[in-house]
Parts: C-alpha cells; sequence; structure tokens
C-alpha cells in the first residue's frame, strides 16, 4: 500500500512502506482525478508499476493478465534511476519525461492499457507502440503557446507536428480561423472536463492524450 505525496509535472509521487517513493507518470494511475493523500496500492513487475485504488480489483486483474502478475508495492524492482537496497529486493526511484515510449495493453484513465518508457505503464492502448509522448504546462501551453504566438504555428511545432506548423506559419494561422479554432479547443481542453485537475497537457503522437 501507498499514498499519493505530490502530483506535479505530469508525475504523480508515491511513498511506499520501508520509506521508497516511486515516480510514475499520471496516466499510470488507474482512476480519474487523483488526489495528494489518496491512499492507493501498488501494482510492481519487474521495471513496470501501475497504481489503483485499494478496491480496484479491476486493476489488478489487467496487470496480471499483461505482466503475468505483481509483487506488490513492497518488493523490489529495477529502475532507470538510482536504486538502493530495502529489505531482499532492490528499490528504485522512477522517473519519466518526454520521449519516445514503448505501450503494451490494459486499462488506463486514457483508455485502454499500455506500457511506457521502457516498459514502463502510460497510456494504455497497444495501438500506440513506439508512441511519441509530450507533456507541456496547461496555461503556458494555452496563454502563450496557442494564444500570443499560434499564429506562428508554435503549438503545432511543440505537438510534434512540423507539417501542420510549417502550414499554419506559412498561413498566418489560416488567416487567424485556425489559430483560433486550436486557441478555443486548448481552452476547452484545459479548464473543461479533460485535463481540469492536471497541471499539464499531455500529447500523443501530437495529439491530446484524452
Amino acid at each position: 500500500m501507498g499514498k499519493i505525496l505530490k502530483i506535479e509535472d505530469g508525475k504523480v509521487s508515491i511513498g511506499l512502506a520501508g520509506g521508497e517513493m516511486i515516480v510514475i507518470p499520471i496516466a499510470a494511475v488507474s482512476y480519474d482525478n487523483p488526489k495528494v493523500g489518496d491512499e492507493v496500492k501498488v501494482y510492481r513487475s519487474g521495471d513496470s508499476a501501475m497504481a489503483a485504488k485499494p478496491t480496484d480489483t479491476d486493476a489488478e486483474s489487467a496487470f496480471n493478465s499483461a505482466y503475468g502478475g505483481y509483487s506488490g508495492s513492497s518488493a523490489g524492482g529495477t529502475g532507470n534511476n538510482t536504486s538502493s537496497t530495502s529489505g531482499s529486493g532492490t528499490s528504485s526511484t522512477y522517473t519519466y519525461g518526454n520521449g519516445n515510449y514503448t505501450n503494451y495493453g490494459n486499462t488506463n484513465q486514457y483508455g485502454g492499457g499500455n506500457m511506457y518508457g521502457n516498459e514502463y505503464p502510460y497510456n494504455l492502448d497497444p495501438s500506440l507502440y513506439g508512441a511519441n509522448i509530450k507533456t507541456y504546462n496547461k496555461h503556458l501551453f494555452v496563454w502563450v503557446f496557442t494564444f500570443l504566438i499560434g499564429g506562428l504555428g508554435i503549438d503545432r511545432f511543440l505537438r510534434g507536428q512540423i507539417g501542420y506548423g510549417i502550414l499554419k506559419l506559412l498561413t498566418c494561422g489560416g488567416l487567424g480561423v485556425w489559430s483560433l479554432v486550436d486557441f478555443i479547443i486548448a481552452l476547452s481542453k484545459a479548464y473543461g472536463h479533460s485535463f481540469r485537475y492536471e497541471p499539464d497537457f499531455v500529447f500523443i503522437n501530437g495529439f491530446y492524450a484524452k
């Protein structure tokens, strides 16, 4: 069992028994709107990890199906960052960022259930194998990259949509219409249902994750 200690930059820090802490992407939390202080159950198998509500048996079944069982929140694993010895296993602090990530399969709040970044859980659609993941502060993205300089295609470049970015730049934001549409969409995503409780936008292959 663990407790959510911090939610920042699209990542969730979870404190586990024995003083261990892991950091996973917010998409690796199996329920919507996680909050600091939430008690969660952490499923781990090797380098993979996922957090769920203690009563979420569906998450346990999904994780077991994908990885053939889990080692529990207090057992050891190996990560991509510094490690320390705890009990009979090795515990690690996992860190994540932008980049290309592999995806496998199950269920999560971004709809599906796969793995992200060197076999770490992320968005869950097996069709997203090798997906390019980008995260940006949603307020900065809406008001600076989309509203102020969106006409230059900056928002599309940052999302990884180079072709659309060039087209938007050459057409001056589609004579302003395209820029306005992109701004309205970003505004509704940031402050509507999709990312209301999250600090960052998450883009998968150039598209909003939800």
